[in-house]
């Protein structure tokens, strides 16, 4: 209310896209998954949607269903797309309209809701406001945003060491090990595979993507998974808004030097192997299993181990 005019609608929908991503974390980390086609009565995350002004009985929230929290969700990114501009007056890297349509495709896919998914992306794709980097090496361990760039936390000396280095990289702690059975997935000359290296002091092999500490920015969405996801649910609806998941796959491939895909080649797996390829250590992945219903192992994907 201490607000007028345009600065009232980006705050509100600055506030409304912040809450609804972290929502989004929250119930996809700490509930069962979303199943899609049914009701969703399963405990989900506390929603609290007002100041906590002080401590009591009252403070103590129960869990919403799955359902609920998902409608908040949605409810706040759309609120968000719809009050924001398509670029941030403000700053260029803070969040603007874009932002919610690419997080709010990332949400309408968790839910199998394929059009809106694809709506969503092509929103951003088409807007023409981002193009993919020539290289897939230049996408990361950037000082500065870059054209592919939809969304990224910025991080500065001052902020400190990024905790993706510190659990990535050779040069720190270098928590996570690649193992040659994830390599084997690649195509011989997949450029991605250049990203890979050897730490010499334990033999491990790393992720290249996370390997600066700081004066770097952070990737959360970038253009290259609006095109994987247009391709996806094109794919299932047997559509072809924007373009064919043929050529937006391709685009994917073309990138990191791989021959384009045919017709007769292109399902479901397919695509699936090339999202999960592009997008490996950004975060995705377990989340992708859980839509799609595939085991990690022997473990089922509504396993709560």
């Amino acid at each position: 209310d201490l607000l007028e005019g345009t600065d009232r609608n980006r705050v509100e929908g600055e506030a409304k896209l912040i809450r609804g991503m972290i929502y989004f974390e929250l119930v996809r980390l700490y509930a069962a998954p979303y199943e899609a086609g049914q009701t969703n009565g399963q405990p989900g995350v506390p929603l609290v949607l007002t100041p906590t002004n002080e401590f009591g009985e009252e403070t103590n929230v129960s869990r919403a269903t799955v359902d609920q929290v998902y409608t908040q969700i949605l409810n706040d990114l759309t609120d968000a797309r719809d009050l924001l501009s398509n670029t941030n007056p403000e700053r260029s890297f803070y969040v603007n309209s874009m932002i919610a349509s690419a997080v709010l495709s990332r949400v309408h896919l968790q839910r199998g809701e394929y059009e809106e998914a694809r709506d969503e992306a092509n929103r951003v794709i088409e807007s023409d406001l981002y193009e993919l980097r020539p290289t897939f090496a230049e996408v990361f361990n950037q000082p500065e945003n870059t054209s592919e760039d939809i969304f990224t936390m910025q991080n500065s000396a001052q902020d400190g060491t990024n905790s993706l280095f510190t659990f990535y990289s050779a040069d720190s702690r270098g928590d996570i090990d690649i193992n040659q059975q994830h390599i084997d997935e690649y195509e011989p000359n997949d450029d991605r595979l250049n990203l890979f290296y050897t730490d010499p002091g334990t033999g491990a092999i790393r992720s290249g993507k996370w390997n600066r500490a700081t004066d770097d920015q952070v990737n959360v969405i970038r253009l290259a998974e609006m095109y994987l996801t247009r391709a996806e649910a094109n794919f299932v609806l047997g559509e072809d808004e924007g373009d064919t998941p043929l050529n937006d796959i391709n685009r994917i491939r073309d990138r990191v030097n791989l021959d384009p895909l045919d017709e007769v080649d292109l399902d479901l797996d397919a695509i699936l192997q090339e999202r999960k390829l592009e997008l490996m250590f950004e975060g995705n992945l377990l989340h992708d299993i859980k839509r799609t219903q595939r085991n990690v192992g022997t473990r089922a994907y509504d396993d709560p181990k």
